[in-house]
């Protein structure tokens, strides 16, 4: 059974056993085991290899296909061939050969063995650096990396560390600090042109007598590589590990879904357009809110909320009231209909001329001027038993 698995590998692994090749690219590739076409065991280690023909058989990512053949030179040639071990040889290939992105399949054929069949995959050679050039050495490589000693963003595991959805894991830059005091961190390696670049993130201590603090990025100075933030640290910065991480990273984790208590110095400077919005009670506590604007959909403000003790006696003075109350009460309150089609302003206009305003009669028709005796403001005529008409005459 086991001679008969490792006759069934030797001939199986070239067949489908595939590798990457860069495009346009001289390279060269194992091929073989060559096995003997008669007893099928022997490994054919004495091939004239200038008697083998190798035909190149290329598909590209279009679905075109390409057949070449040629011989092997032993020496000297652009397609040199020679024996290594145990019935493997070597196969140089040219830029020719590796020319087109998609299936390059080699199939080599000799009298007196068996044929062999290799496939290779052929990739651009921008890929082929990503994937190949740059990439981790093993997968022993690429299960111990620590993201925080990547320093490239481009490789795959820099690409991969760039999506960690940890909040340990999640930073925009790591380092050392050279110095600093309580509220500044100095590092020469923060070479960022901008002022203020790093505003609005977090700074997180990571070792020493700072490790585990964190503190909210105020300011950067380019030109003195230092880092403002706010609140001060317990001691003064000295040479720490540090991570700079987004706002947004610390916030929505300890937000969404929770009570929030914002303190008089850990919520300082919080930049709360970058808060997701909480899914429950917010409570804020030990801080004074500032100026509010651009506030939309607030609740009803519940029954007793708003209290004698919770107004400020000043609050509301005469000039705040002023110019809002005069335009309600002139068009709000005396343009309301109380009667028919006739305004609280109009019926105060009959109300004037009837009572104070000057009168005359003549011939049954009694005239009820307005205050300013420039017009007629009620008239109305009689007959010898009743009133007959009333006009009014409102402004």
């Amino acid at each position: 059974m086991k001679r008969f698995l490792v006759i069934f590998l030797l001939l199986t692994t070239p067949v489908f056993g595939q590798q990457v090749l860069k495009q346009s690219t001289a390279t060269t590739i194992n091929i073989g085991p060559f096995i003997d076409d008669t007893d099928f065991k022997t490994l054919e280690t004495g091939l004239t290899v200038t008697s083998m023909t190798v035909k190149i058989i290329k598909q590209s990512d279009t679905f075109s296909s390409t057949n070449t053949s040629f011989s092997p030179t032993a020496s000297g040639g652009s397609n040199d061939a020679q024996h290594v071990a145990s019935g493997m040889y070597n196969l140089e290939l040219t830029t020719t050969n590796t020319d087109t992105v998609g299936r390059l399949e080699v199939v080599i054929t000799i009298t007196g063995a068996l044929p062999v069949f290799h496939r290779f995959l052929v990739i651009p050679a921008t890929k082929w650096t990503e994937m190949v050039a740059t990439g981790p050495s093993s997968i022993d490589d690429l299960n111990e990396t620590d993201c925080s000693t990547i320093a490239s963003t481009t490789s795959p595991m820099g690409k991969i560390c760039a999506n960690v959805t940890g909040p340990t894991l999640r930073y925009t830059v790591a380092g050392t600090s050279d110095s600093g005091s309580t509220t500044t961190m100095v590092d020469a390696a923060r070479t960022e042109a901008d002022t203020d670049y790093w505003a609005g993130s977090f700074i997180v201590f990571t070792s020493g007598n700072l490790d585990g603090q964190v503190r909210y990025i105020t300011g950067f100075t380019p030109a003195s590589d230092t880092i403002t933030f706010a609140p001060a640290t317990t001691q003064a910065v000295s040479t720490q590990n540090y991570e700079i991480r987004a706002g947004v990273d610390f916030l929505r984790p300890t937000v969404s879904g929770r009570t929030l208590d914002v303190t008089s110095t850990g919520g300082a400077g919080v930049d709360w357009s970058n808060v997701e919005a909480p899914t429950s009670t917010v409570t804020l506590s030990g801080t004074t809110v500032g100026t509010a604007t651009n506030l939309t959909n607030l609740p009803t403000i519940p029954t007793n909320w708003v209290t004698a003790n919770g107004i400020n006696a000043d609050a509301f003075t005469a000039a705040k009231f002023a110019a809002d109350a005069s335009t309600e009460f002139a068009t709000t309150f005396m343009g309301t209909v109380i009667e028919g089609t006739t305004t609280m302003k109009q019926s105060a206009q009959y109300w004037n001329s009837a009572l104070v305003g000057k009168y005359n009669s003549s011939a049954g028709t009694f005239n009820f001027r307005d205050i300013g005796d420039t017009k007629n403001r009620v008239v109305y005529t009689t007959t010898a038993t009743s009133r007959a008409t009333v006009t009014l005459s409102p402004d």
